[in-house]
């Protein structure tokens, strides 16, 4: 066989090979979507007995109260899929009690609502009084709708709550029950430009590597070499990020 012709053949199993996998590897991303959540804390105030020193008085609503906590609830569509009427839960142990609670989606105009359900639950008529399961509810859980909740979106929720243990965070839960949908709790972490930080280690590592090793087969002078190696050591965190960036999009565009 001709040496050209059987490169060809090779090139086109390659291809072939190759498209198959994509279609694959889309598909079966296709099957679910992964929600991302995260909570991050900070202690507003905190009461404090002193005779010597003062006290520390903190109250809400003219209630003392022992402390203060303020959390963020942040939910990323970490999916290729645009979801329609999710539901979203927090809910707290009995501990801590959800004082108020603020959902917003960001960049957008438009905000979460409490669902039809809990609506229900919690509305007391004119000059009643509220029940024990109304009290429960309120205070330790929230249900939400998102009309739509596109790819690449994030939701916050921000909740001022009190723990009568004083433990640091208080634990504040997210669930939801969607078709399709996944949600995984993320441990709070630092981003470089919007990408959380090992994403773009794994990235900049691995375009690293591949850009010293075009330098050091197409690069003969050992002090060229030292400088661009460095400058890529020094700037690898932000390649990544960019090229996960990139990926993302076209990513994004691929399975529209």
């Amino acid at each position: 066989m001709n040496p050209s012709n059987y490169q060809m053949m090779i090139a086109i199993a390659s291809a072939i090979f190759g498209g198959i996998i994509s279609y694959a590897i889309i598909k079966v991303a296709a099957k679910s979507a992964l929600l991302v959540y995260r909570v991050t804390t900070e202690r507003v105030a905190i009461t404090n007995q002193d005779i010597i020193f003062g006290a520390i008085q903190v109250t809400w609503q003219g209630r003392p109260v022992d402390n203060l906590f303020y959390s963020v609830v942040e939910i990323e569509n970490a999916s290729t899929h645009d979801i329609s009427n999710i539901r979203f839960k927090i809910y707290t142990p009995a501990e801590v009690l959800i004082l108020s609670a603020n959902p917003i989606i960001l960049d957008s105009t438009y905000v979460l609502r409490l669902t039809d359900q809990y609506s229900q639950i919690i509305h007391i008529e004119q000059g009643a009084q509220p029940t024990p399961l109304q009290t429960e509810t309120y205070f330790h859980e929230k249900e939400y709708i998102c009309d739509v909740f596109n790819r690449g979106q994030k939701i916050q929720i921000q909740v001022l709550s009190n723990c009568k243990t004083r433990t640091f965070p208080p634990d504040i839960f997210l669930d939801t029950q969607h078709q399709g949908v996944r949600l995984k709790w993320q441990k709070s972490q630092m981003n470089i430009h919007g990408v959380p930080v090992y994403i773009a280690i794994r990235w900049g590592i691995t375009t690293s590597i591949l850009i010293l090793l075009l330098i050091a087969f197409n690069v003969s002078s050992p002090w060229i070499t030292s400088s661009l190696s460095m400058l890529v050591g020094l700037f690898a965190q932000s390649i990544g990020a960019f090229l996960y960036r990139v990926f993302r999009k076209v990513w994004d565009i691929i399975t529209k």
